[in-house]
């Protein structure tokens, strides 16, 4: 070992403290892979008590690894690397324990923490010693804090509220998307946002993905990012015959339910029975599986878009929604979820939307477009396009007309 660490230190006296810290774990390294059954006694020593002469042979290792970092240390001190006050000896302890851990997790893998140090290719072992010696010389960059003083809140620098519009998937809103003026893509959480304008009203674009999960996750993380003011969830639909409405028609949602929890019924209808529990701790849920909407922004918009549809042979209907995570594809599933919670359509992200809306204090409604009926599968008689296209140029029109004011 001493022998390793004096060529080392000799090979790089005219190099600068990083680079021969580096070279140093390189050795050590290359130490290892040479005398692995030297390496793996040292090990043993250092891990099992009863080794005979331990104390001696652990004192006498360290002190000489505190030596000849501190060797190092001292010349880098003397050339101007290192601050004048820099205690030598507490830097080299840190050195020490710092560099023989990772000798150790490069050795052994259950001390690796899972961090993929342990046997890794020469690649992997370069970048983490380059890491750990980067660290080590430029710190953790700590800010300095005072303290008994409570932390700045952010500013908010935007000079308008936004609102927010999600989407699972972005064919369901490229009508709206192009009717963005100055629109920017951005990412958020991995998910896809887009920006703009339509009128003086800032608009982003959520791209949540289908699904409860990557809804809740997408919508979370946009609130945590910058909290808008309020937020409607758009798309296609599949329709119940029962509420009347057809391919193509438009509708928006009264209140949102989560059809699929709660507890298994004893009836064998296969629609469970409601939670005994509260999912959020909030006054307006009463029911675990049954969240409200924004009843002011619900009414101001059927109120508003029923006029402007009053020319069209295109319906707009106010119910409940249902969310599902299996799609229905049978008559009797269909008539099932109509005799339990007589909803009007049915998707697969109001009711997350609407929980994690809630849970922050946000408005929230929901519209869709109608894209084929609930029930058996014929889809051939779908129509996606149609139903985003109507409901995006639905949507749009009602934010043209949204008051600033309003918004604030």
């Amino acid at each position: 070992v001493k022998n390793y660490l004096k060529t080392v230190r000799d090979q790089s006296y005219d190099e600068n403290l990083p680079t021969r810290l580096q070279k140093t774990l390189f050795a050590g390294v290359g130490f290892i892979k040479r005398h692995p059954l030297l390496y793996r006694l040292y090990l043993n020593v250092l891990f099992d008590a009863r080794i005979p002469f331990r104390d001696e042979i652990l004192l006498s290792l360290r002190t000489y690894s505190l030596e000849f970092l501190e060797s190092l240390l001292e010349t880098a001190k003397n050339r101007g690397e290192l601050q004048e006050e820099l205690d030598i000896k507490k830097t080299a302890f840190m050195l020490d324990a710092v560099m023989d851990r990772f000798l150790q997790a490069r050795a052994v893998s259950h001390l690796d923490a899972g961090l993929g140090i342990f046997d890794s290719p020469s690649s992997k072992t370069e970048e983490w010693i380059r890491s750990l010696v980067s660290a080590i010389c430029s710190g953790i960059h700590v800010q300095p804090t005072i303290s008994c003083q409570p932390p700045v809140p952010k500013t908010d620098h935007r000079k308008k509220p936004y609102l927010l519009i999600l989407s699972a998937t972005q064919e369901e809103v490229s009508v709206l998307i192009k009717q963005l003026q100055r629109p920017n893509v951005e990412t958020i959480a991995h998910r896809k946002v887009v920006t703009g304008k339509i009128n003086e009203i800032d608009i982003r674009v959520l791209v949540t993905g289908p699904g409860m999960v990557n809804t809740s996750q997408a919508l979370t993380a946009a609130i945590e990012n910058e909290r808008p003011c309020l937020v409607i969830q758009t798309g296609c639909c599949g329709a119940y015959r029962e509420s009347g409405l057809k391919i193509g028609d438009i509708a928006i949602a009264s209140e949102e339910i989560d059809a699929q929890l709660g507890i298994e019924s004893a009836d064998g209808d296969g629609m469970p029975d409601p939670l005994p529990f509260a999912l959020l701790n909030v006054q307006s849920v009463d029911d675990a599986h049954r969240y409200p909407v924004s009843a002011e922004w619900v009414d101001d918009f059927y109120q508003k878009i029923s006029c402007h549809l009053k020319s069209s042979d295109i319906i707009i209907k106010k119910g409940p929604f249902v969310t599902v995570s299996t799609v229905t594809s049978t008559d009797e599933r269909a008539r099932a979820l109509v005799e339990r919670f007589t909803p009007v359509v049915e998707q697969m992200e109001g009711s997350a939307a609407a929980h994690i809306s809630l849970l922050y204090g946000i408005p929230f409604f929901e519209i869709r477009g109608v894209s084929n009926m609930a029930g058996r599968r014929m889809r051939e008689a779908w129509d996606l396009q149609g139903a985003c296209w109507n409901c995006c140029e639905t949507l749009v029109s009602y934010i043209k007309g949204i008051e600033l004011i309003k918004l604030r």
